[in-house]
């Protein structure tokens, strides 16, 4: 019965979409002094939507150049279905403070401790559960202030890749209250508290666009970082799209080029934006005061005209998989490394 009790609960939480939920209405005000046709487009921001990127790795030898496959993962749960709909992904982050940070004085003292080399806790995995114990598919976990990130299965499990020196990873579900947890170790089980506010509000969608000044159709999905154009029908495909990339002063916009449906059952849709043939030169890395296993590392110049995020990388090498790694530019210099993974020798 308890098994029973859990599929059904499975099948509930997948149909939240089919919810009644308040809408909300704008007035707008037009004066003109002669007669004329208007198009009106609506912008607005939520927070029930996202995506982060993941790449797939690939490296035929050590001659051949490698191959770097972006891919983007959306999510949303705004509770209207994008239907043939312009997707553009953003680099930026407007839950991030633009104020610069200042640096404090740092004063040097006696008995200053050397530095301990403890070995970094890469991959982590887990359940995220709610109150009574249910899995929650689709919660979303990401690595404190950087695009790395996963989102939970149907059985509410995860698993993801850490930077060396993450120290946090945060956990988030719509109706619950976002956590943010020390990484102890290897496996980090989540129990989520509902939101009692998040439950009776309800935060507008989309980037709509309505022509001659029609407002009467409900609003399409916009999220911090991904935009939504409304187009003609037509019939949605599933395939690797072409984009258009813009690149600004402080950010980097993804336009895909081909109509988009995205569902709201904050189930994770996985798009192919690019696919990168990247000159590389190859050597091998050991410390053995950690560790006495060597990694062959893939050492790319000019990786900046790529325009590449921090996040977890599938790794294959001669046509096998090999593990998962982490593509980490926020500490790159003029050469990107990428690990892909222990000598077999």
């Amino acid at each position: 019965m308890k098994k029973q009790k859990n599929e059904l609960q499975n099948q509930l939480n997948t149909l939240t979409s089919m919810k009644e939920f308040a809408s909300g209405e704008i007035l707008v005000k037009v004066q003109s002094k002669i007669k004329t046709n208007a198009t009106f487009e609506l912008s607005y921001i939520v927070d029930n939507a996202g995506w982060y990127p993941t790449y797939d790795i690939r490296a035929k030898t050590i001659n051949d150049p490698v191959e770097i496959i972006y891919k983007a993962n959306l999510r949303q749960d705004t509770k209207v279905d994008w239907k043939n709909v312009k997707l553009s992904f953003s680099s930026s982050n407007p839950n991030s403070s633009g104020v610069a940070p200042e640096l404090k004085t740092y004063y040097l003292d006696f008995y200053s401790m050397p530095p301990v080399y403890n070995k970094s806790i890469n991959p982590v995995s887990g359940q995220i559960v709610d109150m009574e114990n249910q899995p929650l598919i689709g919660a979303t976990v990401m690595v404190p202030k950087t695009t790395i990130g996963a989102v939970t299965d149907m059985n509410g499990n995860y698993s993801i890749t850490l930077p060396n020196n993450a120290e946090n990873l945060s956990f988030s579900f719509i109706g619950f209250k976002p956590q943010t947890l020390p990484v102890t170790g290897s496996v980090i089980n989540v129990k989520m508290v509902e939101d009692e506010m998040a439950l009776d509000e309800v935060v507008v969608i989309g980037y709509g666009k309505q022509e001659d000044a029609d407002m009467s159709e409900q609003f399409q999905g916009r999220v911090a970082g991904v935009s939504v154009n409304k187009t003609k029908s037509r019939e949605a495909e599933s395939i690797a799209i072409p984009f258009e990339k813009t690149v600004n002063q402080t950010s980097v916009n993804f336009e895909i080029s081909n109509p988009y449906s995205v569902n709201s059952d904050n189930k994770n849709y996985s798009v192919d934006m690019a696919v990168y043939q990247v000159p590389a030169f190859f050597q091998y890395y050991a410390v053995p005061k950690i560790e006495k296993e060597a990694y062959l590392i893939a050492n790319i110049t000019d990786w900046e005209k790529y325009n590449l995020l921090e996040g977890e990388a599938n790794i294959f090498f001669e046509g096998t998989f090999v593990g998962k790694s982490i593509l980490d530019v926020r500490f790159a210099t003029d050469t990107l490394q990428l690990s892909l993974g222990k000598d077999k020798m």
